[in-house]
């Protein structure tokens, strides 16, 4: 509890700050406040995007975090946040690339490599965040064909899509009575966010997920290694193998 009790800090089991602040405006309410975040394990792997305004990175922590700048308002200096963190995985993460302007491939001690595209919620979340202009990145993204957003199915490891068509409004799900226990339990968690500052920890846990587009197929052992050529068109992969002189090498062509 802060010295003027107007403010909680928790640190949580899974390595995560979780930050409360008192409403000024709501007498007796808190609301989530933005706090520094990162990987609570190794970092493996990392990379810019082509345009050189965010971060991504890897890590044994099972997770993939993007980083941008962000001014407070008032504020002369921007600072670094964690804005999204795109997948959130079974497996420890080893590598990554990127392929695109908002597209990466991402390995790990599995034998698959998994391709991600931002969902459109992500894209004007961005925008918002980073000051960027918002019409140039949805023009740029493709953003009519994109998805809202992305979950991922109970037991599951790929992040499915969501569109806008599956959006249930909040107050139907209040609303909605469940005939049996598993009826509560839907595979979409999604919530479609409008931010202008760097989303709480609850909200990067479920909401800021990037949909899987794609699995790359080929390894037999774990993956290692991954680089993209200056195109972004062409992508080398290598994992381990069971005799410790020899390497294996995957290319794979968009």
């Amino acid at each position: 509890m802060s010295p003027d009790g107007s403010m909680i800090l928790a640190h949580a089991f899974h390595g995560a700050l979780h930050l409360w602040c008192k409403d000024q405006d709501k007498e007796g309410e808190w609301k989530p406040g933005v706090v520094i975040s990162g990987h609570f394990n190794a970092v493996q792997d990392l990379s810019w995007d082509p345009e050189g305004q965010f971060i991504l990175s890897v890590g044994s922590d099972q997770t993939s975090r993007l980083f941008t700048t962000w001014r407070m308002q008032d504020s002369k200096q921007a600072t670094w946040h964690e804005i999204s963190r795109p997948q959130i995985h079974g497996y420890d993460l080893q590598c990554l690339a990127m392929v695109g302007r908002f597209q990466f491939v991402s390995g790990a001690d599995e034998k698959v490599l998994r391709v991600f595209q931002a969902p459109r919620n992500f894209v004007a979340n961005f925008a918002n965040i980073s000051g960027i202009s918002k019409e140039k990145l949805l023009q740029s993204s493709g953003s009519a064909s994109l998805p809202e957003g992305a979950s991922t199915p109970a037991l599951g490891l790929s992040n499915k899509a969501v569109f806008q068509g599956d959006l249930v409004p909040k107050a139907a799900k209040e609303e909605e009575q469940f005939s049996s226990i598993s009826d509560q339990y839907q595979e979409s968690y999604f919530h479609p966010l409008s931010l202008t500052e760097p989303p709480p920890e609850d909200d990067l846990l479920q909401n800021t997920l990037w949909p899987e587009v794609q699995k790359l197929y080929g390894h037999g052992f774990e993956m290692f290694c991954l680089a993209s050529d200056s195109t972004r068109t062409l992508v080398a992969s290598a994992c381990k193998v069971s005799v410790v002189e020899m390497n294996w090498f995957t290319f794979w062509i968009r």
